[in-house]
């Protein structure tokens, strides 16, 4: 969900249970500068906002689809984050998830943080880099190399997070 394209990108990708909304930002270090809530200074691309078209695709795609799936959105930038690189979080991407049925949000991150906003759970996937494990996650984290497992079944998603011997670090269940 990372674009390597100098370009936003979004896309769905569609399993049995789960519909992913995969969405990427190119931002430029220098453009990544926020003010303490979490703003960006200077322009906020505006496929971020909650108003811009990437948001209004989302819904549209939303309010389109069969029920009964789970809905992840994920994202290369945390919504919310304690680790410093981030913190605390990029705001534009603070968009309304519960009012438009989405469960889950998965970002990337420095290290492994996890959130619960409004009845949405924010997971930030900070894979272990030599950097990330040097920045605290503060008290929604972990800085250890690991994981994300997802499994899914008709009414049960299940994130588990593994350490590099795949021993189970932090979990978390959403039911439909």
């Amino acid at each position: 969900y990372i674009s390597q394209s100098k370009r936003p990108v979004r896309y769905v990708v569609s399993t049995p249970f789960i519909d992913f909304y995969c969405f990427s930002f190119p931002l430029r270090t220098v453009d990544m500068a926020r003010d303490a809530n979490g703003n960006l200074i200077g322009v906020t691309p505006e496929e971020m906002t909650e108003d811009g078209t990437f948001c209004r695709w989302m819904r549209r795609q939303i309010e389109n689809r069969d029920s009964g799936k789970f809905i992840v959105a994920m994202f290369g930038f945390p919504p919310y984050s304690g680790c410093s690189t981030f913190a605390p979080g990029f705001a534009a991407l603070r968009w309304a998830f519960h009012k438009y049925g989405v469960h889950a949000v998965v970002c990337n991150g420095r290290a492994y943080e996890r959130y619960t906003y409004n009845n949405v759970l924010y997971l930030n996937v900070g894979t272990g880099s030599r950097n990330a494990l040097l920045e605290s996650p503060g008290d929604n984290g972990l800085a250890v190399p690991g994981m994300l497992e997802i499994t899914a079944s008709p009414n049960v998603l299940t994130f588990d997070f593994l350490d590099e011997n795949r021993i189970s670090r932090d979990t978390s269940i959403l039911t439909l």
